[in-house]
């Protein structure tokens, strides 16, 4: 389940409550995909996580502006746990940090983050069924 936002002393917008919130991927897609830019952003994200589910990993953490109530988010910033995963299997662009991770921004929409707010974990397992594929 998705927490309620709460008011953080100096944030713009209202964020998710420290700690790690498990949520499946049709509930991040209700709460955060309302709009023309975020249904883009969580387009992007579900495409990276079918790549990252084919090569076998189990487990994500969603983050950043995405996971707020900014109307407009540049981008969403997610990390996944290599463990499981298969490199043969895996988009070479997940690999790829030049020129601050273009490629990846530009393939998913992305950015790649290690903040400590509210973060949002995938329903364990990350899996095609879990994605509502």
């Amino acid at each position: 389940m998705i927490p309620d936002f709460i008011v953080l002393k100096g944030a713009l917008w209202k964020v998710l409550p420290p700690g790690v919130h498990v949520a499946s991927m049709q509930a991040i897609k209700q709460r955060f995909a309302y709009n023309p830019l975020r249904i883009q952003l969580y387009d992007g994200l579900l495409q990276a996580c079918v790549n990252l589910v084919a090569a076998g990993c189990s487990s994500l953490y969603l983050d950043g502006s995405f996971v707020t109530e900014k109307p407009e988010p540049g981008d969403f910033d997610a990390c996944w746990d290599p463990v499981g995963v298969d490199r043969r299997h895996l988009d070479p662009v997940f690999r790829d940090f030049s020129n601050l991770r273009s490629k990846q921004k530009l393939k998913f929409g992305a950015s790649s983050s290690r903040q400590q707010r509210g973060r949002l974990h995938m329903a364990e397992p990350l899996s095609v069924n879990s994605m509502g594929l």
